[in-house]
């Protein structure tokens, strides 16, 4: 828990923060007595996420003996450009379907990931309650399942799927919340401006958020794990170029 020895200006610990190596923007929370609930740190891949969060600590510490659970510190990654010698390969969707069972309040989405280049694809599904009102969950879900599939030991959760309004525009923002190899935790965000299938849309959110920080992801040569044809058009499916 914070132990806040004196209250600081949210402008004034965003200001301090936003100095710091690698970091782009930053947003504090703080609740009714000026305790810190939460900072969201967007930042370059200068620094790994865990160096920034020291970084955050000891800066907070040394200027106002502020001590910060570090577990409320949260730090997004944006790739400042591709990688040298060629274009990364990049996560799209190759295919998607969604099936309701009305009569028992079931729904199943599966989703079908594959390389920008390559025909590698990677299944994923998603089964559990329908509710109309949180429609393109499932389907942000199932893209996950896919994503976990992938790999290399990557982890992959949905921690925040949200549609905001942007400019007169829906926007589905989707956090994901990465662990890789060497079992460190990062958050992940990605957009999508939202089309005629908000279902779809929210698929290509989540693989903002992914493709952002991973596009050194290798899906050449993953084993193929779809157990069934991709969905043809005639069934359904959707491509996204």
């Amino acid at each position: 828990m914070a132990d806040e020895t004196e209250r600081v200006a949210v402008s004034d610990l965003e200001e301090l923060i936003e100095q710091l190596p690698g970091v782009l923007r930053c947003q504090v929370v703080t609740n009714d007595w000026g305790g810190i609930e939460a900072v969201h740190v967007l930042s370059s891949l200068e620094r790994s996420p865990k160096q920034t969060v020291r970084d955050i600590e000891s800066a907070l510490l040394a200027r106002w003996h502020l001590r910060v659970d570090r577990k409320k510190i949260s730090v997004a990654q944006v790739a400042a450009g591709r990688p040298q010698g060629g274009e990364a390969p990049r996560l799209r969707v190759a295919g998607w379907e969604v099936e309701h069972d009305a009569a028992r309040g079931r729904v199943t989405a599966t989703v079908l990931l594959a390389a920008a280049e390559g025909e590698t694809v990677i299944r994923g599904e998603y089964r559990g309650a329908y509710i109309p009102s949180q429609q393109p969950l499932p389907m942000a879900l199932a893209a996950v399942e896919a994503l976990n599939r992938l790999p290399g030991g990557q982890a992959f959760a949905l921690v925040e799927l949200r549609e905001v309004t942007v400019a007169g525009h829906p926007v589905f923002l989707a956090a994901v919340s990465h662990l890789g190899p060497n079992q460190q935790e990062e958050l992940l965000i990605g957009t999508a401006v939202a089309g005629p299938d908000r279902a779809a849309t929210a698929v290509r959110a989540v693989l903002d958020a992914v493709n952002r920080r991973l596009g050194r992801v290798a899906v050449q040569g993953a084993a193929a794990v779809a157990a069934s044809r991709p969905p043809s058009p005639e069934d359904g499916e959707k491509e996204d170029e």
